[in-house]
C-alpha cells in the first residue's frame, strides 16, 4: 500500500487492549486517509540511478552497472457532497532494474580471486552456452541466458480507494479497496544445491546462468466495509465486513522446459548452473479470507467496557513440487559433457518429483479452516491518574479436513520416540486462552512522570503453508519421486524422464516423504510483558522500558524418521553419528510395497514452550520550536528453538545444531542483535514567506549480524550439510590423540601437523572461537563486528499562492549512508564471505569428507571421526 495513502502506521508489539488479536509476535495497523470538505491531492516522483550511487569500500571499487528506480503516484480526496460523502483516491506505480551481479568471470583480463571476479572461467562458460545450444548432439538445443551483466526487474501498481459516507447523525459508513499487481525477478534458490549459502549464488566460486532464475507474483485485491454506529451517549458499535483475495505465484526466467543442471569445479564447490528453476514449476499460492468483526462498546461511569466476536473464514490452494523438471548435479563439466555424450555416465545426484498418474494434472491443495475470536474487556479509570485495562480473549481455529489420508502411513512403527503419523488427520480444535492486563499511571497527576506496563497472552496463526505440507507431502495420489539418485543417466526431456518412469497406473507410490502435523497442535502463543517509565525533565523526555517475552506454545518440528540413537564418534568431538544404515529405518528397503513403503524425511510439527526474548531501552527524546532530536540505545537477547523457513524440511533441517538434531536445542535467534543505537534529528526554517528548508539525519550502529561456526559437510550423518555445529579443540586435545588433523592428499601436501598448526593459529585469533576452546560452538553466537551508519535528508518546500489556496512543491533528496559518500572508510559492514578460510581450514580426511576444522584418527586401517 503506498505510504501516501497513509494517515497513520501503528506498530503494536504487546497491545494490553484484547480487540487486537490474531498474532503471537506483533502486528500493523494501517489507517487510510479520507477526504474532507476540502478538495486536497498530490503528484510526487522519485528517482534513483548510477550517478546517485557509491562505488567506493574502503580499497575495493565495485564495477559500475546499470540500474533505475523510478516511483511515480497521485493522491486526490475531498467531497462528493459536502458534509455528506467523501472520496480518496491513491494511485502509484513503482519500478526498479538492479544489478543481478557485481561479479564477472575470469578471462585474460580479470584473474581469478580478483575484487569481484569469479574463479569461473568466461571461456569455460562460454563454451557451455554453444555446447548447449548446438543440440546438446541429441537434437535438443537450450539457451540457458547469459552469467555476467544482466539485471533483475521489480515492478508494482497500487490503488486505493475509499469513500466516507455520513448516512445520518448516528452511522458512518466506510468502503475501502485496495489493489496490488506486483512482480520480482530473482536468482535461483540456493536451498538443494552443493552449499545452501552460496550452491547458485554468483561470486567467488559461481557464475550461474540467469535463465535459473524465476519471477515471483504478488496481487491482491482487499475490500472492507465498516460502518460505525452511535446508539446513545453510553453505546456505540463498530461492524466490519471484508473479503480478501490473494495471489502469489512464480514463473520460470525462462519458458523453455529444461532440467536444472548444477556442475562443480571437480573440487566440490559450486561451477555453474542452468535450466527451470528448482521451486518454480507450479508454485503458486492462492488465498481467500472472508472477515466478520463486530465490537459493542459501552461507557459507564469509570467504566468503558467492550464485548465483540472478530470471524475470518480462510481458503487456500497451494501447489509445490521441487525438482518437478528434475534437477541434475554433476562433479566437474567433463563429467557433465561425458553423461551427455554416453549414458552409461551417470549424474553425481538426481532428483525428481512427478504427478500420479504419468502426466496427470499437477495437483493443487491447501487448506481451509474458521477462525472465531470472542473478547471482552474493562477499561477503568480507576483515578484521573491511573487507568487500568483488563479482558479476556478465546480464540478457536477450526479446521476442515482437507487432507488425504494414506492407510500404509499410519500402520508404520519405528518413528522417532514411538510417533504415529495420521497424514488424514487434521489438528483439533483446541481453542486458546488470552488473558491481558495492563496500566497508565502519570504519578503526580501533572503528566510529567509517567509508568505504564502489562502482561499478557498472545495467540495467532503460523504461516499456513507449513500445514499445508501435510496435504502435499501425503504420498497419497500427489506426487512420486526420486531424490538422490546416483544411477541416472543424462536427459534434456522433462517430466516425465524417461530415465526415470512415472508409474503409469496411477498407483500410489513406494517411496517418498511426509510432512504430518500433531492433532495436538496449538497455534503459536507468547506471554509478552513489559514496564516503562516516561519522565518529563523540563521539554526533554527520559524513558526506560524494560520487555520480556516468553514461548508458551513455539512451533516446532522434527525429523521422526530419523533413530531416537545413534553412535558417538570417537575423540574430542564425540557427538552423535547416525551409521547409514540407520537413516530412514522405517519402510521396505529393497522390498518396498505400496503397503511397506520406504520413507525419506517424516517432518513432524508439534509445539514446545521453549524461546524467550528481552530488551532494555534507554530513550531521550525533544521538541524544540523548529528542532526534533532522539537517541535511544536498546539491549536485547533472543533465543528459540527453530530458525525460520517457508517449507517443513527446511525449518527442520536449517538450524545449526551439536545435539540430537529433533531435540528443542535453545539457540541465539536469527535475528539476534544485541546491541542498538539510534540518533535521529531534524530542523526545519522557513525564510521569506513562501520557502522552508528541513534538514534531517538518523544514525544507526549495531552488530552487522550474528552466524555461527558450522562443518560444511554432514558430520552427524543425518542427510543435512551445513548445519553441524563445530567442536573448537583445545591444544591438549591434540596432544593426547583425541583431536588429530589429516594430511592432505594429491596437489595437498600438508602433514597433519601442517594442519593443525595452521587450525590452531586460525582459532588462536578469532576471539569466540579462542574463548571457547573444548566446546561445542553455539548457534548465532558469532557477532560481526559494529557498522555505523548516517543516512541524511534534504527538503526544500515552494508555498505557491492561488487565490485563498497555498499550494507546496516540495523538492527532496535522501542520501543513504552519507558517512561512505564523504569517506571510503565509513559506514561499512564487515560479513563473513561464503568459504572463507575454506582453504585454511579443510582438513583434506581421503574418502570421508571434506569440511573445515574436522579431526579423525585412524582406527583399524580406517579414519574415524
Amino acid at each position: 500500500i503506498s505510504l501516501d495513502a497513509l494517515e497513520q502506521v501503528q506498530i503494536n508489539v504487546s497491545p494490553y487492549d484484547v480487540r487486537q488479536g490474531g498474532f503471537s509476535g506483533a502486528s500493523i495497523n494501517s489507517v487510510t486517509r479520507s477526504g474532507t470538505n476540502t478538495f486536497r491531492g498530490s503528484l510526487y516522483t522519485y528517482i534513483k540511478g548510477p550517478g546517485t550511487q557509491g562505488y567506493k569500500v574502503e580499497d575495493v571499487t565495485v564495477p559500475h552497472q546499470a540500474f533505475s528506480y523510478n516511483l511515480t503516484g497521485f493522491t486526490v480526496g475531498g467531497p462528493i457532497i459536502p458534509n455528506k460523502l467523501f472520496f480518496f483516491v491513491s494511485a502509484e506505480q513503482e519500478k526498479r532494474t538492479d544489478p543481478g551481479t557485481s561479479f564477472v568471470a575470469s578471462d585474460a583480463s580479470h584473474t581469478a580471486n580478483g575484487v569481484s571476479v569469479s574463479n569461473a572461467n568466461a571461456d569455460v562458460l562460454d563454451h557451455l552456452k554453444e555446447f548447449l545450444k548446438d543440440s546438446l548432439g541429441r537434437g535438443a538445443s537450450y539457451d540457458p541466458g547469459v552469467y555476467q551483466g544482466y539485471s533483475y526487474k521489480t515492478e508494482s501498481k497500487k490503488l486505493t480507494i475509499k469513500l466516507d459516507w455520513n448516512l445520518n447523525t448516528a452511522n458512518t459508513l466506510t468502503l475501502k479497496y485496495n489493489f496490488l499487481k506486483s512482480s520480482r525477478e530473482a536468482p535461483p534458490s540456493n536451498s538443494g544445491s552443493v552449499n545452501s549459502s552460496y550452491g547458485r549464488t554468483p561470486g567467488t566460486y559461481a557464475m550461474p546462468f540467469n535463465g535459473a532464475g524465476y519471477t515471483i507474483n504478488n496481487n491482491f485485491d482487499i475490500f472492507i466495509a465498516e460502518l460505525n454506529t452511535r446508539i446513545s451517549n453510553k453505546a456505540s458499535n463498530k461492524l466490519q465486513i471484508g473479503y480478501t483475495s490473494l495471489r502469489d505465484y512464480r514463473a520460470p526466467a525462462t519458458s523453455s522446459p529444461f532440467p536444472l543442471v548444477d556442475i562443480l569445479d571437480g573440487s566440490g564447490n559450486p561451477l555453474t548452473s542452468f535450466g527451470y528453476e528448482q521451486y518454480t514449476y507450479g508454485n503458486l499460492l492462492n488465498t481467500d479470507v472472508w472477515q466478520l468483526n463486530d465490537i459493542f462498546t459501552l461507557y459507564k461511569g469509570s467504566h468503558e467496557i467492550t464485548a465483540g466476536f472478530q470471524g475470518s473464514y480462510k481458503k487456500y490452494s497451494n501447489g509445490f513440487s521441487p525438482s518437478y523438471e528434475g534437477v541434475y548435479r554433476f562433479a566437474s563439466i567433463d563429467r557433465f559433457y561425458a553423461a551427455v555424450r554416453d549414458p552409461s555416465v551417470k549424474a553425481l545426484r538426481y532428483d525428481l518429483s512427478y504427478t500420479l498418474p504419468a502426466n496427470g494434472p499437477f495437483p493443487l491443495v491447501g487448506p481451509k479452516d474458521i477462525e472465531l475470536g470472542f473478547f471482552v474487556q474493562d477499561k477503568w479509570r480507576v483515578k484521573e491518574n491511573f487507568t487500568l485495562i483488563y479482558g479476556l480473549r478465546v480464540d478457536v481455529p477450526i479446521f476442515q479436513n482437507t487432507f488425504l489420508y494414506n492407510p500404509a502411513v499410519a500402520n508404520l512403527t519405528g518413528f522417532y520416540n514411538g510417533t504415529q503419523l495420521n497424514t488424514g488427520q487434521a489438528p483439533h480444535v483446541n481453542p486458546i486462552i488470552g488473558p491481558r492486563i495492563g496500566f497508565n499511571w502519570d504519578v503526580n497527576g501533572d503528566q510529567k512522570t509517567q509508568v505504564r506496563g502489562g502482561v499478557g497472552l498472545f495467540a495467532g496463526p503460523p504461516p499456513f503453508v507449513w500445514i499445508s505440507n501435510q496435504a502435499s507431502n501425503s504420498g497419497v495420489a500427489l506426487f512420486g519421486s526420486v531424490s538422490n539418485s546416483t544411477t541416472t543417466s543424462f536427459s534434456p526431456a522433462v517430466n516425465p524422464n524417461p530415465n526415470w518412469p512415472a508409474n503409469s497406473n496411477g498407483a500410489p507410490s513406494k517411496s517418498y516423504s511426509l510432512n504430518v502435523t500433531d492433532p495436538n497442535f496449538k497455534f503459536p502463543q507468547a506471554l509478552k510483558s513489559s514496564i516503562a517509565v516516561d519522565q518529563k525533565i523540563d521539554n526533554w523526555i527520559v524513558t526506560l522500558e524494560f520487555t520480556y517475552a516468553k514461548d508458551v506454545n513455539a512451533a516446532f518440528f522434527q525429523n521422526v524418521n530419523l533413530p531416537s540413537t545413534g553412535t558417538a564418534l570417537i575423540g574430542a568431538d564425540n557427538r552423535t553419528r547416525y551409521a547409514a544404515s540407520q537413516i530412514y529405518p522405517v519402510g521396505g528397503a529393497a522390498s518396498a510395497t505400496v503397503e511397506n513403503p520406504n520413507i525419506g524425511n517424516a517432518i513432524y510439527m508439534t509445539n514446545v514452550n521453549k524461546g524467550y526474548a528481552y530488551t532494555a531501552t534507554f530513550q531521550i527524546q525533544r521538541n524544540f520550536k523548529n528542532l526534533y532530536v532522539n537517541a535511544s540505545y536498546t539491549y536485547s537477547q533472543a533465543k528459540d528453538v527453530m530458525v525460520g523457513g517457508s517449507t517443513a524440511t527446511t525449518m527442520w533441517g536449517s538450524k545449526p545444531i551439536s545435539a540430537d538434531p529433533n531435540a528443542a536445542q535453545l539457540g541465539n535467534s536469527n535475528s539476534y542483535m544485541p546491541h542498538h543505537i539510534i540518533v535521529s534529528a531534524s530542523y526545519k526554517f522557513n525564510y521569506g514567506k513562501y520557502f522552508a528548508t528541513t534538514f534531517g539525519l538518523i544514525y544507526e550502529a549495531a552488530p552487522s549480524g550474528v552466524g555461527s561456526y558450522v562443518y560444511s559437510g554432514d558430520i552427524n550423518n543425518d542427510g543435512q550439510t551445513s548445519n553441524d555445529l563445530l567442536y573448537i579443540p583445545t591444544e591438549a586435545d591434540h596432544a593426547s590423540g583425541k583431536y588429530v588433523t589429516a594430511g592432505g592428499g594429491g596437489v595437498d601436501t600438508r602433514t597433519s601437523e601442517d594442519v593443525w598448526y595452521e587450525i590452531n593459529q586460525y582459532i588462536k585469533q578469532d576471539k569466540y572461537l579462542n574463548a571457547n576452546r573444548g566446546k561445542y560452538a553455539e548457534r548465532n553466537a558469532v557477532i560481526f563486528p559494529w557498522y555505523n551508519r548516517v543516512d541524511a535528508n534534504i527538503t526544500q518546500d515552494f508555498y505557491l499562492k492561488a487565490g485563498k489556496n497555498t499550494h507546496t512543491l516540495r523538492l527532496s533528496v535522501d542520501i543513504v549512508n552519507v558517512g561512505n559518500l564523504i569517506n571510503k572508510d565509513w559506514g561499512v559492514y564487515r560479513l563473513p564471505s561464503a568459504g572463507t578460510g575454506s582453504s585454511i581450514l579443510a582438513a583434506g580426511v581421503p574418502n570421508v569428507i571434506n569440511v573445515g576444522l574436522i579431526s579423525a584418527k585412524v582406527v583399524n586401517g580406517a579414519p574415524v571421526y
